[in-house]
């Protein structure tokens, strides 16, 4: 249920974002759960292109697509059990800065 619980706080904290996406893997890199089950299936592994979105920092943004990208390593009591990773919608604030300039 923790799995679940990180879930909805994250989609809870991030609504400035715009989340479109959240899946939570094990340490094995499997998904425990995701917020569309039906499009990333529990137990399966997440596919290549899914993983190489990712640039060298914790947030990666794809101008092209407006979409953000973020990973984050779950630890409990200092071992690592898993990542999250996160998708969201950047492109009101992409819209923002360019009324701002």
């Amino acid at each position: 249920w923790e799995v679940f619980d990180a879930l909805d706080r994250s989609s809870a904290s991030y609504k400035s974002l715009a989340p479109i996406e959240t899946v939570v893997t094990g340490s094995d890199g499997r998904v425990l759960a995701a917020s569309d089950p039906n499009r990333i299936a529990t137990y399966s592994e997440l596919s290549a292109d899914y993983l190489n979105r990712y640039g060298p920092d914790v947030v990666t943004i794809d101008k092209t697509k407006l979409t953000g990208f973020a990973h984050r390593d779950l630890v409990y009591q200092g071992q690592p059990i898993g990542t999250i990773h996160a998708t969201f919608d950047v492109s009101h604030l992409f819209a923002e800065r360019r009324e701002i300039l």
